[in-house]
């Protein structure tokens, strides 16, 4: 069990980074059930006010990582203690014991290239783990070939990075047909981690500025400014008071 905030009916855990990636290893090393992650973002957060079933799909998730620096700063500011732990950390300890326990890892989505290049890195810094790729355009694998590859493979670990919401949905279809597998959406990070991108530095990201570096580095992200400004008027206005009393605190029970 940990501890729970909602921002506007959309929650997101306040367990600190130690203790969400502890409670990862156990779900790799003791698996029970399936388990999906969701990674929040500021503009993930305003796509579900919009869209009831990915809110729904947030809301039943394992665990809801608090991603953006955003939501640290909206939470902060109603008084909860928090900190980022970015899809990123999550992802790379995920792979980091999938390679102890030499599981089985599919990665979904990006272009070939893309797919191409994350396979070398994967296998070289997380040698031992058994990989299989598909791109998320479809070209060497259909997405019905990768829903018959997944349920006959049966992964402990599935990496989706076609971006939100798409990822959320085909990761709540996908995982309650798999015995035991760990599903994280990670959109860009696929990105970060196959060297197409460079991750932001600490100092960057701990000032919010880690969206203006990403930014730099791809402007069609341009198109989420406006969700940002919402973002900023509906929970980090000083004179706005109105989402304060929907932000309340639970304790539920996490699946382990």
């Amino acid at each position: 069990m940990w501890k729970r905030a909602f921002l506007d009916e959309i929650p997101v855990d306040l367990e600190c980074p130690l203790e969400v990636l502890k409670q990862i290893a156990v779900w790799v090393s003791n698996p029970e059930v399936s388990q999906q992650i969701v990674t929040l973002n500021a503009n993930i957060i305003m796509q579900a006010r919009r869209d009831p079933l990915l809110r729904e799909i947030i809301n039943r998730a394992s665990l809801i990582s608090c991603d953006g620096m955003g939501i640290v700063w909206a939470l902060q500011h109603h008084g909860f203690a928090v900190e980022q732990l970015t899809g990123l950390a999550i992802l790379r300890e995920l792979l980091k014991q999938a390679m102890l326990l030499k599981e089985k890892v599919y990665c979904y989505g990006g272009t070939p290239q893309l797919v191409e290049r994350l396979s070398l890195v994967i296998e070289r810094d997380w040698s031992g783990l058994e990989l299989r790729v598909a791109d998320g355009y479809g070209i060497a694998k259909s997405e019905a070939w990768v829903h018959k590859e997944l349920l006959a493979w049966q992964p402990r670990l599935l990496i989706v990075g076609l971006g939100s919401p798409k990822q959320e949905y085909f990761l709540a279809e996908m995982l309650p047909q798999l015995s035991a597998t760990i599903g994280i959406g990670v959109g860009g990070a696929l990105e970060i981690l196959a060297g197409f991108r460079v991750e932001a530095p600490n100092w960057i990201r701990q000032n919010g500025g880690e969206w203006i570096f990403r930014l730099l580095q791809d402007f069609r992200k341009l198109k989420r400014l406006p969700d940002l400004f919402r973002f900023y008027h509906l929970f980090l206005r000083k004179d706005n008071a109105r989402n304060l009393p929907q932000l309340v605190e639970v304790l539920p029970e996490v699946k382990d």
